[in-house]
């Protein structure tokens, strides 16, 4: 991935106060971490039972799984997985800065103001979302907010993403 889209540093909504002092830290906020482990993006990835996919879940794998071919484990990794960015909040007007590996500033903007940066997950106009409590819905739609060459979303930046 490039560095100009490998995200360091960004606003964050703050999640709650510390409840006891660290060092010469003071009680305060805190906040997320901004990028969670790669997480399925799509909710339905076929045409039958059997290809349902629960987005925000990370895949399993039996151990005797082929790293090649329909089903191997690489093809859902490039295909059916994204970083999981909810951690980036837009403070700024619909927006979110982004401090970039190469030391540039990249300004994500939030378009349908739901309150987080969609980089590719299903959204709640999807009609396959199973309305579990580990599935909730967190985009208002399915529109990209911040396409691959905005932010690196592939599951290790070594990926070619498409190419793998």
């Amino acid at each position: 991935a490039p560095a100009s889209t490998v995200p360091f540093l960004t606003d964050a909504g703050a999640l709650g106060q510390l409840s006891a002092s660290f060092g010469e830290a003071i009680q305060g906020p805190y906040v997320t971490s901004m990028v969670g482990a790669p997480t399925g993006h799509q909710v339905q990835i076929g045409g039958t039972n059997s290809d349902f996919y629960l987005a925000l879940d990370e895949p399993q794998f039996p151990a005797n799984t082929p790293r090649e071919g329909t089903a191997g484990w690489l093809r859902t990794w490039s295909f059916h997985t994204l970083q999981d960015y909810r951690g980036i909040s837009a403070h700024h007007s619909g927006t979110a800065n982004v401090l970039m590996a190469d030391g540039s500033i990249q300004v994500l903007v939030d378009r349908n103001l739901d309150g987080f940066i969609n980089n590719g997950f299903d959204g709640a106009n999807t009609t396959a979302w199973p309305g579990t409590a580990s599935s909730t819905v967190y985009w208002t739609d399915s529109v990209v907010e911040a396409e691959t060459l905005k932010l690196a979303s592939y599951y290790s930046l070594n990926s070619k993403g498409a190419e793998n």
